[in-house]
Parts: C-alpha cells; sequence; structure tokens
C-alpha cells in the first residue's frame, strides 16, 4: 500500500523529523556536557569574548585576588601573597578555560558577565569535575589595588585587637 502525501504534508513531515533530530542532538549534548538545555542554548547564543578583556580585581572586602585578560588571549593572575602567573585563556560560551602552561595546569570556570560584575565558578581543574563549586566575584577596575601579605595580615590582626577591645 502506497500512501501518497500532498507538498503541504510533506514539508510538515520533514519539519517534524529535522526538529526530532535537533532535539534528540541536543539531548545527547546535555547529556555529554553534564549542563542544563538552557546552559547549552547559552553556549550557542552568548559570547563573553569581548566582554573579558580588561582588569578585575576580587569584590570581597579583602580584595586579594585579580585577572588581567588581553585581546591576543593571554592573561595575568595577580594574587595577595605575590604568586603572579600568566597563560592563555578561551572563552567558549558561559565557559572559561584559564590554561597555565609553566605549570602545566587547566581550569574550567562557567562565566557570567553582567555590566561591570564577573562571576567565576570553577567547575574543572585538569579535567576532573569539582564536586564543591567555588564561587568567585570580580570588578572591573582601572586599576588593579591588591593588598600584599603584609597589609593583610596586618588588617586582621588590627581586627583581632580591635574585636578584643569592644568585648
Amino acid at each position: 500500500m502506497k500512501v501518497k502525501l500532498s507538498k503541504k504534508q510533506l514539508g510538515i513531515v520533514i519539519a517534524v523529523v529535522i526538529l526530532g533530530v535537533i532535539l534528540i542532538a541536543g539531548g545527547v549534548t546535555c547529556i555529554v556536557k553534564d549542563e542544563s538545555p538552557a546552559a547549552v542554548l547559552s553556549d550557542i547564543f552568548y559570547n563573553n569574548d569581548d566582554e573579558i578583556v580588561g582588569k578585575w580585581q576580587s569584590s570581597d572586602k579583602d580584595a586579594l585576588f585579580a585577572y588581567e585578560f588581553y585581546e591576543d588571549g593571554t592573561y595575568k593572575n595577580y594574587s595577595f601573597i605575590g604568586l603572579n602567573f600568566t597563560g592563555n585563556y578561551e572563552v567558549k560560551g558561559n565557559k572559561l578555560i584559564l590554561m597555565n602552561p609553566k605549570l602545566s595546569k587547566q581550569i574550567v570556570y562557567k562565566i557570567k558577565i553582567s555590566g561591570d560584575e564577573m562571576v567565576l565558578t570553577k567547575n574543572e581543574e585538569d579535567g576532573e569535575k569539582l564536586d564543591e563549586k567555588q564561587v568567585s566575584t570580580y570588578a572591573r577596575v582601572e586599576h588593579i589595588n591588591l593588598k600584599n601579605l603584609n597589609e593583610y595580615l596586618n588588617e586582621k590582626r588590627n581586627e583581632k585587637v580591635q574585636e578584643e577591645q569592644n568585648k
């Protein structure tokens, strides 16, 4: 028995088949990447490449860490203990991949930039998914102004003395 379809019916069948393939491929992508469908769509349609370029300082009250991202795909990381390093970065949708060739390390963050705020959620280190996600917030700055270790320790000691005096 042959079924004859009109052009309209054939078009609908083809559209349904294409939609089914897209949904199955999307589902497989979500499973493989261990991400929600919204995150996968965000990867496709949202790009943080241009927004990340510049200087970013941790926005906690201690301001202990900072990053500087350059247009050429390189970055510098600064810390209050003086352990600074450089490397390469890549932005893929909502993922920031930091590579440090000297240490042979790679860290993957989920990245969200809103205006002058950047939120990094550490997801992977050297290919290992992390059970406990570390979230850090950074503010875009004109100049990086980190405390050094000595300043940080003096500030903490002064806070402790102040607490003792207030008791």
